[in-house]
């Protein structure tokens, strides 16, 4: 009997034997294990996307600064009568060849020349004057210019006629009034007022016929530095200026259209000085677009992002970045569409801030 109490003592002091080295046996294999499985690496993996493309448009804001010129007047010649109608308006432009009034049933031209006139002309007559009217009546289709010499002679003759006669005159005259003409200083002259009312004397010689506008003679855009604008050569561009979109000259970084100056000569008081410009590009644009951790930069400011040359292989390329919209980055140079990009350089070894 005592005997077999000893087999039991002696198997219940093995057991707690067992159990007491089973956890210094687990501390000793802890201790003694590498620290990864077999086949199983804890190294980051390289992760490579392909980089892709997007239609941006790029949008800029600028100032235009507006310089103004003199206004240009027209002043009454020498006549008599009664106004009988006016055939232009505020606004209207008035150029060279175009009715401005009838008086007495007659209609006056504006007519631009280098010197106004201040006499009659008739035949036998010579001077610049004379010349200028060879002009006028070689751009009316009365006369060729092998015949503008400077001097009234029998085609001149002729021609003063003709124009007498389609201008309304009761009788055709050979010799020519400067009351049939209003001078332009200017080849165009944009109506502010015309001193003029039908059924009244018209003014009186010397007197303004015609109030032109204050002429725009140029709006520059200019940057946040005061700089003109740079815009990528060979691109299109518009800005809108107030209440109206018009062309960009992306050489000058100006408007320069004769129409869009018009339009917003007529649309902006004349004190306006700088007004904002919201510049839209035209034509389509796509950017290269590659994830921002793509991106790395060094100390010295280097930008670049590696490139995939062979599996597994990485390059780095210089880049330009233009934006990064929603964890993307957008490049204007350095990648090409589908080129194999690794996105996480800070996470890989071999890759990291750009070299």
């Amino acid at each position: 009997m005592r005997s077999l109490r000893n087999f039991g003592t002696s198997i219940a002091l093995g057991l707690v034997g067992v159990l007491l080295a089973i956890p210094a046996v687990l501390v000793f294999v802890e201790l003694t294990q590498e620290d990864h499985l077999e086949g199983i690496s804890d190294r980051p993996t390289a992760l490579v996307v392909p980089a892709g493309t997007v239609e941006v448009t790029d949008e800029r804001v600028a100032t235009a600064e507006f310089e103004w010129g003199e206004p240009v007047v027209a002043l009454a010649p020498a006549w008599t009568g009664v106004v009988t109608e006016i055939h232009v308006t505020q606004g209207e432009e008035v150029i060279d060849l175009s009715k401005v009034v009838s008086v007495d049933g007659i209609d006056r031209i504006a007519v631009s020349t280098r010197v106004p006139f201040h006499r009659s002309l008739k035949a036998g007559d010579s001077g610049a004057d004379v010349t200028a009217l060879q002009f006028a009546l070689m751009r009316m289709g009365y006369i060729f210019e092998v015949e503008v010499e400077g001097y009234f002679g029998s085609d001149t003759e002729r021609a003063v006629s003709m124009l007498s006669r389609d201008l309304g005159l009761p009788e055709s005259s050979s010799s020519f009034e400067p009351s049939w003409f209003v001078w332009l200083p200017e080849r165009t002259l944009v109506v502010d007022k015309v001193e003029a009312v039908v059924g009244a004397p018209p003014p009186s010689a010397g007197a303004t016929l015609i109030s032109g506008a204050t002429p725009l003679i140029a709006v520059e855009l200019m940057d946040e530095f005061g700089d003109s604008v740079l815009l990528p050569e060979g691109t299109n561009w518009i800005a809108t200026i107030g209440l109206n979109t018009v062309n960009v000259d992306t050489e000058s970084g100006s408007v320069d259209d004769v129409a869009d100056l018009r339009q917003l000569q007529v649309d902006t008081p004349t004190d306006t000085r700088t007004l904002v410009a919201q510049l839209l590009r035209q034509d389509s644009q796509l950017a290269i677009t590659v994830p921002s951790s793509a991106v790395s930069v060094n100390e010295s400011g280097r930008v670049c992002v590696w490139i995939e040359s062979i599996a597994g292989e990485f390059t780095s390329v210089d880049v330009e970045v233009s934006r990064s919209v929603g964890g993307s980055a957008r490049l204007s140079a350095g990648v090409e569409p589908g080129e194999r990009v690794l996105s996480n350089p800070d996470q890989v070894a071999e890759a990291g801030p750009c070299p």
